[in-house]
């Protein structure tokens, strides 16, 4: 076994900083040359250290600043118009793909579908007209709550 010191995060090994102990194969094939870690010198150790300090700076200030896009996400609505019937039944469904490309429009771009949860997870898909509470986690500490307005789509007969 090799004490390696990883360098960048590792799924089901390790986090950023830790020694783990690998077999050879592994550290020579895979984490040393992919730069996912290095042999635990005292050198390695403090150019690690380092690494680590500046990245978890770089994450504080990336929390902050999505902190600040939280606040301007829960006073923006999500306006989607959708074409409906006289029941205000859809034609088809409003998915978080759809939501999630409508607050890229509206300049939110780090919103993504893989992020979004409606409050009530049982009228997803939406298929219907109303008001819908969503939940935007932009960061594991960073949540922002909003609103998605379905509306029905006006014909431009009218």
């Amino acid at each position: 076994m090799i004490e390696l010191l990883l360098k960048k995060d590792v799924p089901k090994l390790g986090k950023t900083g830790s020694y783990v102990k690998v077999k050879p194969g592994y550290a020579r094939n895979y984490l040393i040359p992919q730069g996912l870690g290095v042999i635990a010198t005292t050198e390695n150790i403090r150019l690690v250290e380092i690494a680590k300090k500046r990245m978890l700076q770089q994450e504080a200030l990336e929390k902050e600043q999505l902190k600040d896009v939280a606040k301007d996400l829960q006073k923006a609505a999500c306006n989607i118009e959708v074409k409906a019937n006289e029941d205000d039944t859809l034609f088809g469904s409003v998915t978080y793909d759809l939501i999630a490309a409508e607050y890229n429009k509206l300049g939110f771009n780090c919103v993504k579908a893989d992020n979004l949860k409606l409050e009530d997870p049982d009228v997803y898909p939406i298929k219907s007209l109303g008001i819908f509470p969503i939940e935007i986690t932009l960061h594991e500490d960073v949540v922002a709550k909003s609103k998605v307005w379905v509306v029905k789509e006006q014909e431009s007969g009218e």
